[in-house]
């Protein structure tokens, strides 16, 4: 039944322009065909192409079939580049979402205290995260303390069966004092240098402006 199947699909798939490479499985009740394109073909030509090879190999297929072939393209170009997971042997993933949840809080404080001086204040970059840092520096702490204090006693293995519950207190109060640490030392330092890459596009657009200006004031 599977060469049924394949044989007829395969042979008129073969006949599309473009095709880099096919490959055919067979399982218990299912044939998979998969076709890999050259770089320069279009996906989606390729793929009306695909239909109408299917729409061919129908009449010679089996009669009995449940249902009838489909196909569904995949571009690998639109898959990320990077996946990123977070795990932990003693915290468990909603322990780390709050985590990153306050670091992020944090971040966001100082963040939009310096976008705020620079536009209302005319400030410096370095100099409004700077004073970004010490303004929210009260907000954050009583934050960050605040859960520090509510983890304490089970990072001391107090209560009953505390002993068990012990590593994942000692884990989050790491967490928590390392992202302080980050909060008020990475945050200034990245936002800083951040806006050094962009200071590389904003002098051409003043510069469009000024010239805008300029021919306004001739006319």
């Amino acid at each position: 039944m599977a060469s049924a199947v394949a044989t007829p699909l395969e042979n008129q798939l073969s006949t599309i322009a473009g095709v880099d490479s096919m490959t055919s499985t067979n399982g218990v009740g299912t044939t998979r065909i998969t076709l890999q394109f050259t770089l320069d073909r279009d996906i989606d030509a390729a793929a009306q192409d695909v239909q109408a090879a299917i729409s061919l190999a129908i009449r010679f297929l089996p009669k009995n079939m449940p249902t009838p072939p489909a196909f569904r393209k995949v571009n690998p170009a639109d898959q990320p580049v990077l996946y990123l997971a977070l795990s932990s042997p003693t915290l468990p993933l909603s322990t780390v979402v709050v985590l990153i949840g306050i670091v992020k809080k944090n971040a966001i404080m100082m963040i939009d205290f310096a976008l705020e001086a620079e536009r209302e204040e005319g400030k410096r970059p370095l100099d409004a995260i700077y004073e970004g840092a010490i303004v929210r520096f009260r907000p954050i702490m009583m934050t960050t303390m605040a859960a520090l204090m509510g983890t304490l006693p089970i990072a001391m293995g107090l209560g009953a069966g505390g002993e068990s519950r012990q590593p994942l207190g000692l884990a989050v109060v790491e967490g928590l004092l390392t992202s302080q640490l980050l909060t008020l030392y990475i945050t200034p330092v990245v936002y800083y240098y951040m806006d050094l890459l962009l200071g590389r596009v904003r002098p051409r657009k003043a510069t469009a402006a000024e010239d805008t200006s300029t021919a306004a004031a001739m006319k």
